[in-house]
């Protein structure tokens, strides 16, 4: 009998990798989408600061600003 033809293990880790990376972008261009339209409503900026908060967490930032560029007091975070 022959082996299946699927990923080996060696390759699991570069595949996990890139499954990751492509969710968390896909992720976060979403979630910026939601930031544009909100943005656009004039939805209460501490929902938006809550949606940047969210992206930020999806990219695996570990710099979280203490004051977003569209609000003019600090984060709620």
């Amino acid at each position: 009998m022959s082996e299946s033809s699927g990923p080996t293990w060696s390759s699991y880790e570069t595949i996990r990798s890139e499954s990751e990376y492509n969710t968390r972008n896909k992720l976060a261009e979403e979630i910026q989408a939601v930031v544009d339209r909100s943005t656009e409503r004039g939805l209460n900026n501490h929902f938006i600061s809550g949606l940047e908060l969210a992206r930020g967490i999806v990219l695996g930032l570990t710099h979280t600003p203490t004051k977003s560029p569209g609000l003019d007091s600090d984060t709620l975070f």
